[in-house]
């Protein structure tokens, strides 16, 4: 069975990052739901996010487009925690500045700025979290892919 491009691109960011931050030691998941608990070194999920509308060309018909996915990163608040959580979101940006085309499966890659909450969860745990939008810019030459 034939992979969609859509698919493969998601697949890429998934495998740079899990890769890239099994230093750091987060969990790394794809569109699970939130967590009730997240292990010291932090929990981070990718969302498939939007693909949004393309721009498109007529001859060869390709779609070209601007994909928003998502992750959401979160680690336990606490001492200590600022710094870890810092680390990694500069780990997660040196991850795609190392390879912004994700090993060609994409033009070019490109994160936004963490956007940061407080999340209160049960039992009094607290988590600080972000979501940090990344563009994934590539063409099909298939709406459907």
């Amino acid at each position: 069975m034939a992979t969609s491009k859509r698919e493969s691109v998601l697949v890429a960011l998934h495998d740079r990052l899990r890769f890239a931050l099994l230093p750091v030691g987060p969990d790394f998941e794809r569109n699970v739901a939130w967590p009730k608990a997240v292990r010291r070194e932090g929990m981070v999920i990718l969302r498939d996010g939007d693909p949004g509308e393309p721009d498109y060309t007529m001859s060869p018909m390709t779609w070209h487009w601007q994909h928003r996915a998502e992750l959401e990163v979160f680690i336990q608040k606490g001492s200590g925690r600022e710094a870890a959580f810092d680390a990694l979101l500069i780990a997660i940006g040196a991850a795609i500045e190392q390879d912004r085309t994700l090993g060609g499966a994409v033009e070019w890659c490109e994160p936004e700025a963490p956007q940061p909450s407080d999340i209160p969860v049960e039992a009094g745990l607290e988590l600080r979290a972000v979501t940090l939008g990344v563009w994934l810019h590539y063409d099909t030459t298939d709406p459907l892919q």
